[in-house]
């Protein structure tokens, strides 16, 4: 009976041990721009979309041949345009502002990958997949490391129109939660650059939807969301395992 439970155990262990060391690690760097907008819920105000960058940092774990964890490391920029316009006597003003934030922000999320068959694709020469579908799916938590804002006011007469000096300066950081997280879910294509299989080039969309209030005076909130579309490139860090049909 304690042989049984051992071979059990070695067999359950051995179990657990093959997605690991099939495993690979991909290191590797992103850029793209961020179309993003801080939704308020102030009566009468028009919250307009932004465009922003960002850049750093991604990584891959590949556990199975469609499934794999990944995790970015990003500078990543949000925010939005806000125009609020009130009647006065005789005139109109509008005032808009521009809120840019700056965020250290690290999504998390687990990537679906579809290989499409070379067939589909090329009618010859070409034996194994080169190029794959992705789905991603997953979170994100974000650091504000300061925002920025500018504010143009324009009164309008019957008369003239009186555009005010742009007034810029950094916010206050007792006026923001520096703390953000939400939901991402996106999709993507990439491309293998090379025969051995160690190169990627990814292109992607995703879409982040933030559950965090970023405004600290509790007088009203604002929530992020962004539509980010960026290009990436990747790198296999782990050995590759040759067959002995591959060893010189």
């Amino acid at each position: 009976m304690k042989t049984l439970k051992n071979i059990a155990l070695t067999a359950l262990a051995g179990a657990l041990m093959i997605p690991a060391a099939n495993a690979q690690f991909y290191l590797g760097a992103r850029t793209g721009i961020n179309m993003a907008k801080m939704n308020t819920n102030v009566a009468g105000a028009i919250d307009n979309s932004i465009i922003g960058i960002l850049g750093g940092a991604t990584t891959r774990y590949q556990f199975t041949n469609h499934f794999s964890a990944c995790g970015d490391a990003l500078f990543s920029q949000f925010g939005n345009n806000q125009k609020y316009t009130i009647d006065i006597p005789g005139a109109s003003q509008t005032t808009e502002t521009k809120t840019t934030v700056n965020y250290l922000q690290i999504p998390l999320y687990i990537n679906y990958e579809i290989p499409f068959k070379p067939k589909d694709l090329v009618p010859y020469r070409v034996h194994e997949s080169f190029v794959s579908g992705h789905l991603y799916g997953g979170g994100y938590f974000g650091y504000a490391l300061g925002a920025n804002q500018s504010v143009t006011t324009t009164t309008i007469t019957d008369a003239e129109t009186v555009v005010s000096p742009t007034v810029s300066g950094a916010v206050d950081k007792k006026n923001f939660n520096a703390m953000d997280f939400g939901i991402m879910a996106g999709v993507g294509l990439s491309f293998r650059l090379d025969q051995d299989k160690r190169q990627r080039l990814f292109l992607d969309f995703r879409y982040m939807m933030g559950m965090a209030d970023f405004d600290a005076s509790k007088e009203g909130s604002a929530t992020n969301s962004a539509m980010a579309i960026s290009i990436a490139y990747s790198y296999k860090m782990t050995a590759r395992k040759y067959t002995t049909r591959h060893r010189f």
